[in-house]
């Protein structure tokens, strides 16, 4: 049965931010990750849009308002795309092998 980890942020001291969330019990079995990478100026303004659109919410509850508890890569990349936000994006996938 697929399990996931939600959004899953992380604020790194040089500005920069980290998006994801992983997979997990893939219908082929392992995991799947999806990574997105905002450097120090594009983590600035991902940090004023939401502050803009939900100023009562921190950044992860704003992300989750706008992008769902278990993240969905295409409101995200929408939202960023939108709002001229660059990103650099990776995904990581493993395969349990059943011999």
């Amino acid at each position: 049965m697929l399990e996931t980890s939600g959004l899953l942020l992380t604020e790194h001291k040089d500005g920069s931010i980290q998006i994801e969330y992983a997979d997990y019990n893939t219908p082929l079995g392992g995991e799947f990750e999806s990574i997105y990478f905002l450097n120090k100026e594009n983590a600035s303004k991902l940090r004023k849009l939401m502050r803009k659109m939900h100023p009562l919410l921190n950044l992860k509850k704003a992300l989750i308002r706008e992008v769902g508890k278990n993240l969905s890569d295409q409101k995200l990349v929408n939202l960023l795309v939108k709002n001229e936000i660059k990103y650099d994006h990776s995904t990581w996938v493993s395969y349990d092998n059943h011999d």
